[in-house]
Parts: C-alpha cells; sequence; structure tokens
C-alpha cells in the first residue's frame, strides 16, 4: 500500500492503483510527497506559485495537505529524520482544500483541465 505519490508524481490517482487501495478500505502511504525536492526546482512555475499562495508561503505544507484532502486517507511517509522538518509540516493540518482547489491544484500540475 505505499505507492510514489505527490502532486508532482500523481499517477496513482488515474491508473488504478488508488482507486484499488480505496476499494478495499486501505490507506494508501505515499511515498516521497515532495517528489524528492522536484516540486521545489521550479519545473512548474504555475504550480509551485499556486502551491505558495495555499500555504502562505508554505510549499510543503500546501503540497502535503494536498495530499491529506483526498477522500483515500492519504498518509504521507516523510523521508526526514530533522524534527524541526517534520513540525513545520505540521502546518498541512491547518490547510483545507475544497474540491474546486483541489483540482485545480491536480491540473496545474498536470498542465491540463481534467476532462
Amino acid at each position: 500500500n505505499q505507492i510514489e505519490m505527490s502532486v508532482v508524481e500523481n499517477s496513482a490517482f488515474t491508473n488504478g492503483d488508488l482507486a484499488f487501495l480505496q476499494e478495499f478500505g486501505v490507506p494508501p502511504m505515499a511515498w516521497s510527497p515532495l517528489a524528492g525536492g522536484a516540486l521545489f526546482q521550479g519545473q512548474n512555475p504555475k504550480l509551485l506559485t499556486l502551491l505558495q499562495e495555499i500555504g502562505a508561503g508554505d510549499v510543503a505544507a500546501a503540497a502535503v495537505a494536498w495530499l491529506l484532502a483526498h477522500p483515500a486517507r492519504i498518509l504521507p511517509v516523510f523521508g526526514t529524520n530533522n524534527l524541526t522538518r517534520i513540525a513545520k509540516l505540521d502546518a498541512a493540518c491547518a490547510i483545507t482544500f475544497d474540491r474546486e482547489l483541489w483540482f485545480e491544484v491536480f491540473e496545474a500540475a498536470n498542465g491540463q483541465e481534467v476532462p
């Protein structure tokens, strides 16, 4: 139930992996929820700007909140042992996504509208 899943690597949302786990009530564990840092490299400026706005400057918290907002009960698995960084990610719990905003981020990440 551990799948690479982030706002950048979001194929699990469309390839059936997430749907399979949801069908059986298994909460997926998202490894690399910050895309191994690729999220911060600016390869998708529209996505980065949107996440900065949502997270009040905290892109990481917004990206984690996006995963947490999904009804599959996604459990992000962080690859850091830095307690300060982990504590900072707690800000994700204070960010709320409605369905429209969730899909706005998904569309920005993929560069196209959801049909």
